[in-house]
């Protein structure tokens, strides 16, 4: 079942186009992020879908059931949609119980259905704590058990980790998926981040400048990015122009296979991980400067006509600056005409 659908969906700011003939269908129990730089849309296309903001055009079905279409404004509190803001938006004169109860509707058993929250979010210890008594990744695990209380269609997340410090972020973002696993959630979540992106949704959709360019799995969106905008946003990306021959592109380092057949002046994509670097005096490549992570390194490498390439490697004693190397790569790569 297809948990929400959007249908050339539209919103214009004055004479800004904000979001510009979206389409998404996400099915039930997935996890969607929406991703992009700032400005692109992103925040303006869950406030269509909760209902805050009316669409110039387009349509939008959340549940099986059609919430906006022309002639058509299903208000927020009649979409079954949950909302967690970027601040959370708890209420501070309430305690943590009473904050997620608020939005359970009547016919529900209030005081059951808090105990279950609270039990998913690993919070029922705290329940009668006060929202200013708790840490970030606390209080974003309330925010979430009352967004999930009233056990909406679905859940929209605006830029969830933000406010949290860099040291909590991953373990939140971690509690976060498998909460959202267990109560079977439908979510959408907004971000800039692109391993956040990655690392925690089913399916990426890319957009830029209101529009969504790629909608995919992680794996799809990264490996194998539909146009050169999304491959330039989503990863660090080398870029070598190129002549396709079919099956194959020929390119300043020498005959590589082709993801997709393409014919022509092309511009391949080489990830830096798809690069591999070996030790060699007569090799064609210049080991110019590295950055070391540690767990793995930023190689860059100069090669003949002022080409560069970046590569990254595990950490290696061999690859230092002013080195010769051997350059190939790992991989079928993409092409872009």
């Amino acid at each position: 079942m297809i948990a929400v659908r959007c249908q050339e969906l539209t919103k214009n700011f004055g004479r800004v186009s904000a979001v510009e003939g979206v389409n998404l269908a996400l099915p039930q129990g997935r996890f969607l992020a929406l991703l992009g730089p700032s400005g692109c849309g992103k925040t303006t296309t869950l406030r269509l879908l909760a209902g805050f903001e009316l669409p110039d055009r387009g349509k939008i079905e959340i549940g099986g059931r059609l919430v906006s279409a022309p002639g058509l404004h299903v208000p927020p509190e009649g979409r079954s949609v949950g909302m967690v803001f970027q601040e959370y938006a708890l209420f501070p004169h309430l305690n943590i119980a009473d904050n997620v109860a608020y939005g359970i509707p009547k016919g529900m058993d209030k005081k059951k259905r808090v105990v279950e929250m609270l039990e998913l979010v690993g919070l029922t210890d705290l329940a009668n704590r006060m929202p200013h008594e708790l840490s970030g990744g606390q209080q974003q695990r309330v925010a979430l058990a009352r967004a999930l209380a009233p056990q909406p269609a679905l859940i929209l997340l605006d830029e969830p980790f933000s406010n949290l410090d860099a040291a909590l972020r991953q373990s939140v973002r971690e509690e976060v998926r498998q909460i959202l696993r267990l109560a079977g959630a439908t979510a959408i979540f907004v971000t800039h981040d692109q391993e956040e992106a990655l690392s925690l949704a089913d399916e990426v959709a890319v957009m830029i400048e209101g529009t969504i360019l790629q909608s995919g799995t992680p794996q799809q969106v990264y490996l194998r990015p539909a146009r050169r905008e999304v491959a330039e946003f989503v990863g660090e990306a080398n870029f070598l122009a190129g002549e396709a021959n079919s099956s194959h592109v020929t390119c300043v380092l020498g005959d590589l296979p082709l993801a997709e057949a393409a014919h022509g002046t092309v511009e391949i994509l080489i990830r830096p991980e798809m690069v591999l670097l070996q030790p060699d005096p007569a090799g064609a490549g210049c080991v110019e400067h590295i950055n070391f992570f540690g767990h793995d390194q930023m190689v860059q490498v100069s090669l003949p006509g002022g080409v560069r390439l970046q590569a990254r490697t595990q950490p290696r004693l061999d690859l230092i600056p002013g080195s010769h190397v051997r350059v190939a790569v790992e991989g079928p790569v993409v092409a872009y005409s």
